[in-house]
Formats: C-alpha cells, sequence, structure tokens
C-alpha cells in the first residue's frame, strides 16, 4: 500500500530518515521504498506493517493514497472531469484494502463498511480554475455516499476522503494515523514553539523539584492568599491532588503564555505560574489555556501583576522562565534601562536557592541584562550587612529567616529570531549563606561540564568569559544544534492515534 506522511515544521528528510530506522528494525532484509516529494514522505509499506507507525515521532498524519491521477490524463470540460472523478473515485480505488488497513489498527473495524462518509476538497492552479471546491467534494460525497449505501456526514464521517485537484495531479487521501491535536492548533502565541521548549528544557534539566515543610502550591500563592491558608481555607480542589515534590516554574511576564503552555504540555509534574501585567494578555493566556486539556490547564495558574511588584512569595519557584521585553513591541530600550535591573532583582526574590532561571532578550539589551545579574551580588551584600546587624529580619517571610542570594551567571546561546539576534541567558540563584564575592566562573563551567569545544575562550589559559560561558549548544542538545529543537520537542509527544473508526452497517 501507498502511504503519505506529513509534518509541521519538520523537513521530509527528516521523516525520510526516520523511517528508515524503522523499516530497517522491522525488516532488515526488505528494502525500504520511500521519496521525498513536495514536502512530504511517500512510503510503500505491507498493511500489516502500518501500525508500526505509531512509533515514529516526528509525522503528524499518515494517509492511504487512495488514488493519483496525472493532470494530463484527466479530460478537458468540467462536466467530464466531475464524471471521471466519480467513476474513478468508485472503480479504480482498492477499497478492500484499505479497509483491512484500518483494521490493523482498529481490530474492532476488521471486516466492517463505513455508516457515513465525509469528503473535503482543495482545487489549485489556473487550469480547473472553474470547478469549485465545494462542488468536487459533494460530487465525490454523493458518488461514495451511493456506492457503500451509507449517509453524508461531514462533522465525524466514519470514512473521511480528503482530495486535492490542480495543475500536476488529483490526489486522493484517507487519514490511517494522527498526532493527538496539540495546542498550537487551537492557540494564539508569539514565541516559536520550538524556542519556548529548547528553554524550558533548559530550566528543567538545571531545576531540581525542592521538598518544602510548606506545600508548594501554598508557599507559592500570592501573598493575600495568605489569611486564607491560615484560617485553614483549602486551596481549589484541582490543586490539592499536588505532589509535594512538584516543581513550581514561574514566568512574571507571560504575555500570552508561551512558556507556560509548553510547561504543562511537556512535563506532567509540574505546576506553572504566569503573572503580566498587562491585563489583555493575561486575558489571552487564559483563553490559551482553555484550548489545553483538563489534566494541563489545572496546572496553570494566572495572575494580573507588575513583574517588579510580582505576586509571587520568595523562595516559591525552582524556575523562572520568562521572555525579556526587547523595548520594540513593548516598551523601549530607555525603559529597559530601568526595568531589566528591577525585573531581575524580583526573579532572584522568587527564586528558591539552587533554584535557576532562563532569560529571553536581544543582541541590543545583552549587556543590559548580563548587569542586572551581576548586580544582584552587590545587593546580596547590602542585605547581607543589614541583615546580620537585625536591620531586615522584620522583614523576612513568616517561618522564614533565609536572606536572598545573588543570581550566579552560568552561561549564555545565541539564537536566531526571525531577523533579531536573541540570546537565551541562564543564570542560578545562590543562597544567602553562600560566599557573595564574584563568582569563579571557571568553577562554573566545571560544574556543568560543558564540552570543551562548545564553550568560547578568551584568552590562551582557557578562562571562561568574563561575563558567562558563550556556548554554542547546550547539553541535551544534538550534533545540529538548533536545527533538532523541533524534532526533539516532537519526540516528546503522544503516540499517533487511528483516525477514524469504522462501524457495521
Amino acid at each position: 500500500m501507498q502511504l503519505l506522511l506529513t509534518a509541521h515544521n519538520v523537513p521530509a528528510r527528516k521523516i525520510a530518515s526516520e523511517l528508515r530506522r524503522l523499516m530497517l528494525s522491522l525488516s532488515p532484509s526488505t528494502p525500504c521504498l520511500l521519496e521525498e516529494r513536495d514536502g512530504c514522505v511517500h512510503l510503500h509499506a505491507s498493511i500489516h506493517s502500518i501500525a508500526q507507525l505509531r512509533q515514529t515521532t516526528l509525522p503528524d498524519r499518515v494517509y492511504a493514497v487512495l488514488l493519483t491521477v496525472p493532470a494530463e490524463q484527466l479530460p478537458n470540460t468540467d462536466a467530464e472531469i466531475i464524471d471521471e472523478v466519480k467513476r474513478l473515485v468508485c472503480d479504480a480505488v482498492d477499497w478492500q484494502s484499505v479497509f483491512e488497513a484500518v483494521g490493523e489498527l482498529s481490530p474492532q473495524s476488521a471486516d466492517r463498511r463505513p455508516a457515513s462518509v465525509g469528503v473535503t476538497a482543495k482545487r489549485a492552479g489556473k487550469r480547473f480554475s472553474s470547478i469549485p471546491s465545494q462542488a468536487l467534494a459533494g460530487s465525490i460525497g454523493a458518488a461514495l455516499s451511493k456506492h457503500f449505501g451509507c449517509r453524508v456526514d461531514l462533522r465525524s464521517p466514519e470514512l473521511d476522503v480528503h482530495a486535492s485537484l490542480n495543475d500536476d495531479r488529483l490526489l486522493l487521501l484517507h487519514p490511517l494515523l494522527r498526532r493527538p491535536s496539540t495546542y498550537e492548533s487551537k492557540t494564539s502565541v508569539g514565541l516559536h514553539p520550538h524556542v519556548a521548549w529548547a528553554m524550558v528544557k533548559c530550566a528543567a534539566q538545571l531545576s531540581c523539584p525542592s521538598l518544602h515543610s510548606l506545600h508548594p502550591l501554598l508557599r507559592a500563592l500570592p501573598h493575600a492568599a495568605l489569611p486564607l491558608i491560615h484560617a485553614q481555607i483549602p486551596p481549589p480542589r484541582c490543586l490539592m491532588s499536588f505532589s509535594p515534590s512538584a516543581s513550581i516554574v514561574v514566568d512574571p511576564m507571560c504575555g500570552s503564555g508561551s512558556f507556560l503552555l509548553e510547561l504543562v504540555s511537556g512535563w506532567p509534574s509540574v505546576l506553572a505560574m504566569g503573572s503580566d501585567a498587562s491585563a489583555s494578555q493575561v486575558a489571552l493566556a487564559r483563553r490559551n489555556r482553555a484550548a489545553l486539556p483538563a489534566s494541563s490547564a489545572s496546572r496553570l495558574q494566572l495572575f494580573e501583576a507588575d513583574s517588579c511588584r510580582h505576586p509571587f512569595r520568595r523562595g516559591a519557584a525552582d524556575a523562572v522562565v520568562t521572555d525579556l521585553p526587547f523595548g520594540k513591541q513593548h516598551g523601549s530600550l530607555a525603559e529597559n534601562a530601568s526595568l531589566y535591573p528591577s525585573a531581575v532583582s524580583s526573579i532572584a526574590d522568587i527564586l528558591r536557592p539552587g533554584g535557576c532561571c532562563v532569560l529571553l532578550t536581544n543582541e541590543s539589551n545583552l549587556q543590559l541584562l548580563i548587569e542586572s545579574i551581576r548586580a544582584t551580588h552587590k545587593q546580596a551584600i547590602l542585605y547581607s550587612s543589614a541583615f546580620e546587624s537585625n536591620n531586615l529580619k522584620s522583614a523576612a517571610e513568616p517561618g522564614s529567616s533565609e536572606r536572598p542570594g545573588p543570581l550566579r551567571l552560568i552561561c549564555r546561546r545565541q539564537v536566531p529570531l526571525g531577523f533579531m539576534t536573541g540570546w537565551i541567558v541562564v543564570a542560578r540563584r545562590e543562597s544567602g549563606d553562600a560566599d557573595t564575592s564574584a563568582p569563579q566562573l571557571d568553577e562554573v563551567g566545571a560544574e556543568f561540564d560543558y564540552p570543551q569545544d562548545s564553550v568560547s575562550k578568551n584568552d590562551d589559559e582557557g578562562h571562561l568569559s568574563e561575563d558567562g560561558a558563550v556556548v554554542r549548544r547546550f547539553l541535551w542538545e544534538s550534533q545540529s544544534g538548533r536545527a533538532s529543537w523541533d524534532s526533539q520537542r516532537k519526540a516528546s509527544r503522544l503516540p499517533m492515534e487511528p483516525a477514524c473508526l469504522l462501524t457495521h452497517v
């Protein structure tokens, strides 16, 4: 059977490479017959091997190719074309093989015929421009309805046919496997999903869940909620099922929620909490949350608050991931001069000791961000002196006497953002009891064991840059670097499932 495999934002060559490895493992002695064409992969496979395609991670859809007819073999007049297409659909398609393939994927559908049929059609090009797509779909649907003696159902058909007519060919497909819907198809987000995923991946790699005397959700709740906790009023039911060892990740400038959506979609043990000063952005983030499955949406909490006057308790977060304003769509470079130091100070306040922050900025603001991270060392020294003299003990959070520690710059990695150069900057919060002098960056590099060929050096002795290690790849990246981010992200998705189930007529 001829199959067609498609994927969103994945080159056909990568899908083909994954398919070759899979087919070789299944049948080493059988050659793998596949072809890359028009951004898709065409595969010739036995009906019994189709179910094994669920093991692939990159494709989003697997179709059975019902019919392919070169355009030059079709009639010239509209009426003749419609009649010919109706004839081909009924007589030239091996429907028995299609039903056997569906039966392989869903045993309960074996040896059954469809109770309903639906057709979607797309006409493109100049030669057949007088034939509306809707008319083409209606004609094919009517022919199949009569052929199988079933009704037409455009909402949830058991036999789903996709037709494409253009200057090159007539193509008919039937979906066999599909990836469960992901949030991208239902949400409006700004940052590209695989960039957001990469930053979240960094945070997940560097921040381990911490155990506290308070339930993590209670220590992360806004200050205003504390009286409710003291009054023994329980938090919402959806939050009570969380494990005490769950990680909390905060985005204090969440916007539409790009990072938060990635977190709750890919990391089931994480509670994501976001805030934004813009009411419209928080509203958009809430609409995006509504598109998630209930199990994911219940782990995403949103607040309207200024990033420099955040609602989160000190040391609440295991990690902070955020996209700082570039001064283009939001704010300006002049405003960032005061915003960045305040925002970074607040981020240090949110993080627990040992927690990390993964921050995104652009080339124009990179040095300002680095200086803002360095400034937390000076703040920690001043706070430490005041704390020791008991001037600030009264300001400590209830039940906590820990002093806020500085942020230690770990590394930074360049990443293209459209026509801009972006930078992912990683830092870790030190304990308030730790040495607040300038960090030994050589030790930082050794601590994270970045490969020697991925760290830029600034002198012959091999000392890391004063601004932190500049890495070409993070530890979790493959040799392909950013080119593999989308593939790695897709590899963690749910497996494909049968696209339809045929029921007995």
